[in-house]
């Protein structure tokens, strides 16, 4: 569990480096603000997503070993729920682009995929 940790730790550097390019981009590019101000929505909700379903993944593994006797539930509901409700509040302002927020939200998730194979060969060797 110590390589999930990593992971998520790397990746939320990661993500805060974009996050400051995000706001570099929306304070000198104003023409392209709403497709920015959605990356940026989108990119911290997806953050948030990560850290989340780093902890139930943690809860899975605690569940499976045997450490915790309650019923585990590993939260998809919860989680479906948080991209609707970001989805809507974006389609409820006008200066947000949908379609940035969309794409923000999934840029977390596919950004573990290369981290998670950097680390384990940095580990491996």
């Amino acid at each position: 569990m110590d390589d999930l940790s990593s992971i998520v730790r790397a990746v939320s550097r990661i993500m805060m480096i974009w996050l400051s390019i995000l706001f570099l981009g929306w304070a000198f590019l104003p023409d392209h603000r709403p497709i920015i101000i959605g990356l940026i929505f989108g990119s911290a909700f997806g953050m948030f997503y990560t850290r989340f379903l780093s902890i139930k993944v943690r809860g899975l593994f605690a569940f499976l070993l045997g450490k915790d006797n309650k019923r585990f539930n590993f939260g998809f509901l919860t989680r479906m729920c948080l991209v609707l409700i970001v989805v809507m509040i974006a389609m409820k302002l006008e200066h947000v682009s949908v379609m940035g927020v969309i794409i923000g939200l999934f840029i977390s998730q596919l950004l573990t995929i290369p981290v998670g194979i950097v680390i384990g060969l940095r580990d491996k060797s």
